[in-house]
């Protein structure tokens, strides 16, 4: 005699339609249900997404150069938001810690703190490949050069004419935040 289906999840959820559960017995609407109270509703998340998106762009146009969107590595011709993050001129990354815990300041949290801190000096727009150029060339010169990290190897950098610290600040024909803005459309 072949079992009986089950067509109810868990919590009761009529699942006929669906005829789908998951390993914990939960459907797609038990699914949805936690995911709406733990994240919000779509629309709430979407609208979480895009003020998210608005504040890495204020902060990359920020930091870019010319205050327009782009990599600061000089030829560089990067514009791709996806592409691009924020770089510590003096790679001090490390210092930036969320209070309370060991967890480093990063994403939209990091966007928001260099917004609330008025844009601080000591900082630049990078494209990815960049980012890793720029840590790949330090371990290359702090081999050569046989120096630690720490104020040693900026002298020695600095003394075999490498400068990390000096972002390029010319920028033609990139868009400012203003142009990106206007494109964007209203959701």
């Amino acid at each position: 005699m072949p079992k009986p289906k089950i067509t109810t999840c868990l919590r009761g959820h009529d699942t006929t339609k669906t005829g789908s559960r998951y390993a914990d017995g939960a459907c797609k609407a038990c699914v949805a249900e936690r995911d709406a109270k733990k994240y919000g509703t779509p629309k709430e998340v979407s609208r979480l997404l895009h003020i998210a998106e608005r504040k890495k762009l204020s902060a990359l146009t920020r930091y870019g150069p010319g205050e327009t969107l782009g990599c600061c590595w000089e030829g560089c011709t990067v514009i791709d938001p996806d592409m691009l993050s924020i770089d510590h001129i003096d790679d001090s990354g490390a210092k930036h810690i969320l209070p309370g815990t060991k967890k480093r300041l990063s994403g939209s949290r990091m966007y928001s703190w260099l917004k609330t801190q008025g844009y601080p000096e000591g900082f630049q727009t990078l494209c990815m490949n960049h980012q890793a150029k720029k840590h790949n060339l330090k371990n290359r010169l702090e081999r050569r050069l046989g120096v630690k990290p720490g104020p040693q190897l900026e002298a020695a950098l600095l003394a075999a004419g490498e400068n990390f610290s000096e972002p390029a600040r010319t920028a033609p024909g990139r868009p400012t935040l203003e142009e990106l803005q206007a494109e964007e459309p209203h959701r």
